[in-house]
């Protein structure tokens, strides 16, 4: 197992109480869990290394590993957290990460960097673990709150539901216990969400983070396309890319995996 990292989040510095949990790469290239004191203002939480939940702002922040340059990473690496913790995209805000060995991408020489279309590829995995080891912490608590088993209990987009009871709390909510528990599961691939149950994936939604008014198309099996392309497949790209001129006055972007 790897030792415990320096997160180095900004917050962590800034502010004070609260509680943390943090992630570390291990051996097997998966993600386990440490407990860490963090910060935070009454009612937030860094539920990991990766989100933070803030019931003063109505927010939840996910960290970006890699740099926004016109690609819309900033829109599909939070879309794939977003996606296992099942958070209303409307919610949702993008910051970028620190340098820290706790964002490495494995895919990409195992440094925290962007080049070769490797970013979405090489946080794949991390980010969606990362996003349903958030979900099972909130999971947890709401339960342990309403006295009820775990398994009894589901999400909807930012909210935990007992539907025997009909009880909810948002995740907002669950920000604020006083004595929230951040012990989470040891999560595998196979915990993840099939496509059949994406709810963002593939789908449209508002893009995180724009700069100047410009709009990439993302999509499964297109490049994100920034500048005409050239070759015989010119044209057929192109239109892709007037089409997605069409749609920036909207903000919207389609998430998926891309090569970005």
């Amino acid at each position: 197992m790897s030792d415990v990292k320096n997160f180095g989040r900004r917050r962590f510095l800034t502010k004070s109480g609260g509680l943390a949990l943090g992630f570390v790469l291990a051996s097997n290239g998966l993600l386990r869990t440490v407990d860490a004191r963090a910060c935070g203002e009454e009612g937030d939480v860094d539920l990991n290394a990766w989100v933070h939940v803030s019931n003063s702002q109505d927010t939840i922040t996910i960290m970006c590993p890699t740099a926004e340059m016109g690609q819309g990473i900033y829109t599909s690496l939070p879309l794939l957290l977003a996606e296992e913790m099942d958070a209303n995209w409307r919610h949702v805000r993008v910051e970028q990460a620190p340098s820290d060995k706790a964002y490495i991408n494995p895919d990409y020489f195992g440094v925290q960097g962007v080049g070769g279309s490797r970013s979405t590829m090489g946080y794949w995995r991390i980010m969606r673990l990362a996003g349903a080891q958030a979900r099972a912490i909130l999971v947890a608590n709401a339960a342990r709150r309403w006295n009820v088993a775990v398994a009894e209990c589901s999400t909807v987009p930012s909210h935990v539901v007992h539907a025997a009871s009909k009880r909810r709390l948002s995740y907002m909510d669950i920000a604020m216990f006083e004595d929230i528990s951040l012990d989470a599961p040891q999560l595998t691939e196979k915990d993840l969400k099939p496509p059949s149950r994406w709810r963002l994936i593939g789908r449209d939604v508002d893009r995180l983070g724009r700069r100047g008014g410009v709009l990439l198309q993302v999509d499964a099996v297109e490049e994100s396309h920034g500048v005409p392309p050239h070759g015989a497949a010119a044209g057929r790209r192109q239109a892709s890319l007037a089409s997605s001129a069409e749609r920036s006055s909207s903000g919207k972007v389609q998430g998926g995996p891309s090569a970005a």
